[in-house]
């Protein structure tokens, strides 16, 4: 008798979201990173410059693998607060950073809220991040 005790497989549901799974991955991926990171890329064997690249490379990689191209808010946000911080004095730094990143914050919720999502609730401006 031919096909007897076969039973049809279930469908496998998956019990994390690919997101959950990214970041997990990542964060096994920055560890074995940092394993090798410290036995290859030793401060007595590689110059600082050559240390900063490969951290910074891989740092962005981890981040848009992580994040996608939510990650450009990391990038832009970063930039533009190192660029106040080097033309504000040291006494307005602290003001200035606080303000354009609230605002730049504000303003990235706000177009969430009424251009993306046209007027339906969305609280979540952080998205995968």
């Amino acid at each position: 008798m031919r096909g007897e005790g076969i039973v049809p497989a279930r469908p496998i549901r998956p019990r994390w979201a690919a997101g959950e799974v990214n970041f997990v991955v990542c964060q096994l991926f920055a560890l074995l990173a940092a394993v090798w990171f410290r036995t290859y890329l030793h401060s007595s064997k590689t110059s600082s410059f050559i240390r900063h690249v490969v951290a910074t490379l891989l740092g962005l990689y981890l981040a848009f693998f992580c994040f996608g191209w939510y990650a450009l808010h990391f990038l832009v946000q970063s930039g533009i607060s190192y660029c106040i911080m080097i033309i504000a004095g040291v006494e307005s730094m602290q003001q200035c950073c606080f303000v354009f990143a609230l605002g730049y914050l504000s303003v990235c919720q706000i177009t969430r809220v009424y251009i993306f999502d046209y007027g339906q609730y969305s609280a979540d401006f952080s998205g995968d991040v």
